[in-house]
């Protein structure tokens, strides 16, 4: 069976599977150029038919990660009770409201609005709707290397859950607990990003990153934002302290100005100490609450692995304390956020509905398309520039990196969600103290106290790193050995912390190949890897965009496949 699935709201994607392998994960994005995009993904769509080599009509069946059925009733009774808590927030929930509706809309327009871009013949699927943290819990665990495995959902909110807690067993996923709007740690984290002077449901990685400069000197005031309740497997979030739609309107209340001590932050104001403690603050609290919650619903002691998804398990940090603290069987797929809901909508209905279907773990992100040599080598003289291939361009490459070069690396398939996973980076070499200071000024134009990631060989990483687990989507951050801390300036964070992707031979050969010629050079398996594109922006997507990069910035060479460009190659032909 050939299953069509969607995301549909934020980050909005697409993905084909048939008979429970994933052949292919776009987001919209990547394609319509807009971050984060929200609405349908109808580029994406087309982009996947073609990856699939196949059209509309051989699709079996579209699967939705929404339903849009459920959750009016607690949405509307939640917010009406909050409106009397914080009146200032009722425009900011009608707006709210009117997009969901909207969104809602088009889900139940879908078959309508796709025959306008497809023959009706084409058209003829039946549209299934799966609960959104069920798609959310079927693309961690139906994808992961476990037959049994608890399951947690955590993100702002689904059709009325915030938090879900699922049992896998086998293509089995159960529910066996929620919490309900308005309690929900992502709003909560959303919130006081928005307080800090970042963008709110964007930026919520830069406040993680900004918590490591603070003290958990604000940790009484969560206390009163955030309740536990133990015996009720549940926590409660006040929101006449502070409302997540009130601070969409950049509104917060009295008593939360008079317990921090400060007002919003705009976003040309400097961060000073206070700002970096209540990113603290808001870091544990959050940390301690998802604790809390895994040991009441899975047990203090639960020997079976654990799968994650939802946008709050974009937050690395948090992923790493799991598995120092809690399990070191984690899995959380490369799209953890709504963009990967589309998978876990086709395959929680194959998984039902398809006789053929069989769990496949999924080892790589790389579900995009990729490029061939004709087309890479035709892109390069379109701009008309000399193509010149590579006789070893893992060895030239790496010894650009050692040279203290700043590398743009652009082989294989697009990846699917928001790590770029050396398919469609930025490489440097970590061992250059001011190396990060370069690659930001040079390409990223990001803020200066956020670090970057690193980029190991599986079988060094516990050389380099304490209680270190296989990470190969850069979703968990591990600290440096002692002995470690001030090898690799570029990639150690202020708590001696790194974001890390492993890398094995089976995983990623190419990768590997790279790394392995780097060691050859500097002794260490390991360099800086951060995604190709610069702030605000998608990770570029084409051979095309590849060759902007390298044109509008200062990155000194970019490789397209086996094809390597210098800086002044480029800058020649402007």
């Amino acid at each position: 069976m050939i299953i069509l699935g969607l995301s549909t709201f934020a980050d909005s994607s697409a993905a084909i599977i048939k008979d429970g392998k994933i052949i292919c994960a776009v987001e919209e994005e990547r394609l319509n150029r807009i971050k984060h995009f929200e609405g349908m993904p109808w580029l994406a769509i087309k982009e996947s038919l073609s990856i699939a080599n196949i059209s509309m009509k051989d699709i079996d069946m579209i699967a939705i990660g929404w339903n849009p059925l459920l959750g009016w009733k607690t949405r509307i009774v939640e917010s009406l009770k909050s409106m009397y808590q914080m009146p200032e927030a009722l425009s900011s929930k009608i707006s709210r409201g009117d997009g969901y509706i909207k969104g809602c809309r088009n889900i139940f327009t879908l078959k309508k609005s796709l025959r306008k871009i497809f023959t009706p013949v084409e058209v003829k699927h039946k549209i299934k709707y799966v609960t959104h943290h069920f798609a959310h819990a079927a693309s961690a665990f139906l994808v992961s290397p476990y037959e049994h495995a608890d399951i947690v959902v955590a993100d702002g909110i689904g059709e009325s859950a915030t938090i879900s807690f699922f049992q896998g067993d086998g293509i089995q996923v159960k529910r066996i607990g929620k919490i309900l709007f308005p309690h929900s740690l992502g709003h909560m984290y959303a919130s006081v990003t928005g307080f800090l002077g970042f963008r709110m449901t964007y930026d919520e990685g830069k406040v993680m990153a900004l918590a490591a400069f603070g003290e958990d000197k604000y940790r009484e005031l969560f206390l009163k934002v955030a309740r536990i309740h133990k015996e009720r497997k549940t926590f409660e979030v006040n929101t006449s302290l502070l409302d997540y739609h009130a601070a969409r309107n950049n509104i917060y209340s009295r008593k939360w100005l008079l317990e921090t001590g400060l007002l919003p932050r705009k976003r040309d104001e400097p961060l000073n100490q206070k700002h970096k403690d209540l990113a603290c603050s808001l870091q544990k609290c959050t940390e301690e609450i998802v604790f809390a919650l895994l040991h009441a619903y899975f047990g203090n002691n639960s020997k079976k692995p654990l799968c994650a998804a939802g946008g709050l398990f974009l937050n690395s940090v948090l992923n790493g304390n799991i598995v120092r603290n809690y399990t070191d069987q984690f899995f959380i797929q490369p799209a953890s956020g709504d963009n990967g809901v589309s998978v876990g909508a086709a395959l929680s209905i194959g998984s039902k509905l398809d006789n053929n279907f069989q769990r496949h773990h999924l080892k790589s992100a790389s579900l995009g398309k990729s490029y061939s040599d004709d087309e890479v080598r035709n892109t390069l003289l379109t701009f008309a520039l000399s193509p010149r291939r590579s006789q070893n361009v893992f060895a030239e490459t790496a010894e650009y990196i050692t040279q203290g070069k700043i590398i743009g690396w652009f082989r294989g398939g697009m990846e699917y969600g928001p790590r770029a996973l050396g398919n469609r980076s930025i490489f440097a070499c970590p061992t250059f103290p001011w190396i990060k200071d370069a690659v930001n000024n040079k390409v990223k134009h990001r803020e200066s106290f956020r670090p970057f990631g690193g980029l190991v060989l599986l079988e060094e990483a516990n050389n380099y790193f304490e209680n270190v687990q296989e990470s190969p989507f850069m979703f968990k951050v591990f600290h440096f050995k002692e002995q470690y801390r001030n090898i690799f300036p570029a990639i150690t964070h202020i708590d001696y912390s790194c974001r890390i992707q492993t890398v094995d031979q089976y995983q990623n050969q190419d990768l590997y190949t790279l790394l392995e010629e780097v060691k050859k050079r500097i002794g260490y398996g390991i360099i800086l890897n951060t995604s190709m594109n610069i702030a605000n922006s998608p990770i570029v997507n084409t051979p095309t965009e590849a060759i902007e990069l390298i044109r509008n910035t200062d990155l000194d060479v970019m490789v397209l496949e086996d094809y390597i460009i210098l800086k002044e190659d480029v800058s020649n032909h402007n």
